[in-house]
């Protein structure tokens, strides 16, 4: 179900049936540029999820275009928190009361390099190559969800903003949940540092 005027209807009509279909407009939508300048930043991920949601409704996300743009649509009235992410940026992350559409947001992402994890199979040693981080946030269900890429030595990085949060990790077959990573500690048999 959509607030009031936050969707658009179109009609669809063959010989012999018609469709209605109820399309969410854009209800948050901005750029996302480098902190200090104006250079955007392409493919960051942007993501929205209502906190106190019962039951948990969508999490509208999109990834910034060529220009940094992004659009994000289904968000109802009520606590939000937007959480915008690149690799090899600082992790973006804010609380706000969403009331109404807002369409000329400009979020800036400050280069950094995170915590490094380095993860591996128990049994074997073999470095993986890649982990899946989902975060949830005040029991409201997903915050972020992240691929993360690993070198051939299976390391990666993790945004230290996710410090606090509940993370769930797979990789390999296998999942481990932290409940408040302190953006420190290892996590299961991934051991993790602060990058330099």
């Amino acid at each position: 179900m959509t607030a009031a005027g936050a969707s658009r209807r179109i009609r669809i009509a063959a010989e012999d049936a018609v469709l209605d279909l109820e399309l969410p407009v854009v209800q948050l939508a901005g750029r996302v540029i480098e902190d200090g300048g104006t250079v955007p930043v392409v493919e960051a991920l942007v993501c929205a999820t209502s906190i106190g949601a019962d039951p948990p409704g969508i999490r509208p996300n999109d990834r910034s275009d060529h220009f940094g743009q992004f659009k994000l649509a289904g968000l109802e009235p009520g606590e939000v928190v937007l959480s915008v992410y690149k690799r090899g940026y600082e992790l973006f992350r804010e609380r706000m009361d969403y009331s109404s559409p807002v369409t000329d947001m400009t979020i800036k992402l400050r280069p950094g390099s995170g915590v490094a994890v380095k993860a591996h199979v128990a049994s074997t040693g073999a470095a993986l190559r890649e982990l899946d981080v989902s975060e949830h946030i005040d029991g409201s269900g997903l915050g972020i969800v992240l691929s993360m890429q690993l070198d051939e030595n299976g390391v990666g990085s993790l945004p230290k903003g996710l410090a606090g949060s509940t993370l769930q990790i797979s990789g390999a077959g296998r999942q481990i949940v932290v409940r408040e990573w302190d953006g420190y500690m290892e996590i299961g048999r991934a051991s993790c540092r602060e990058r330099v």
